[in-house]
């Protein structure tokens, strides 16, 4: 697949050939909804220091030592 059509995977607004505009509008509401759902379902996103701290270099190491 060629980095042009990559792209294309992503759009919300894509009309195709032969498809009517309301067949096409259904899809796009389709599509939104889809993605809203999902983000709907991330809950919320940690902190940054909780991030910091459960992913820390030198406590995953120490964890090694440990074992």
């Amino acid at each position: 697949m060629g980095t042009d059509q990559l792209l294309d995977l992503f759009t919300l607004e894509e009309k195709r050939k032969g498809e009517s505009a309301s067949a096409s509008e259904q899809k796009h509401s389709d599509k939104q909804d889809t993605v809203k759902a999902i983000l709907d379902g991330l809950g919320d996103l940690w902190d940054e220091q909780q991030y910091e701290s459960e992913y820390d270099i030198n406590t995953f190491m120490k964890s090694l030592i440990n074992l």
